[in-house]
């Protein structure tokens, strides 16, 4: 099905000027889509689509809500939800607190225990390695100092 593309109001040096401040990629390659068309370098979605390495249906979404809103709709970045945490920020805050008092664990294995029997959440080792030492920026205690305190 060949549906026309709608017409470009902004013109091409507008919209390149545009391009070059943009500083994320979704919205930046919303608007060399349009660049493409405006400058007659690109005649249908499917070679916006090739030009843009994206799938020409996606082109097609793009100049749907550009026909709808014009330039502010298209530039809108839809951002999915995604997966809610497991941990929860409670449970980061209890743990924080246990890590950053007299030590409680003697190793990422007994984080791993501790969240499964206090909060009935499984995490592998690597994930809990993960949060505690990226997300919370911490760790734990030299084995060394774990073991004087036992």
């Amino acid at each position: 099905m060949n549906r026309a593309i709608p017409a470009i109001s902004e013109r091409p040096e507008a919209l390149k000027a545009l391009l070059k401040a943009e500083r994320t990629v979704k919205r930046a390659q919303r608007i060399q889509m349009l660049y493409l068309f405006a400058s007659k370098q690109v005649r249908t979605r499917r070679a916006a689509a090739a030009a843009l390495g994206v799938h020409r249906e996606t082109v097609g979404a793009w100049l749907e809500c550009y026909a709808s809103g014009g330039l502010a709709a298209l530039l809108e970045c839809y951002v999915p939800s995604g997966k809610t945490p497991t941990v929860t920020p409670a449970i980061e805050a209890e743990l924080r607190a246990l890590l950053a008092g007299p030590p409680h664990f003697r190793s990422y294995q007994a984080i791993v225990d501790w969240l499964w029997h206090q909060h009935q959440i499984r995490l592998s080792y690597s994930a809990v390695y993960a949060l505690v030492r990226q997300k919370l920026r911490m760790s734990l205690p030299g084995r060394r100092e774990a073991l004087r305190h036992p």
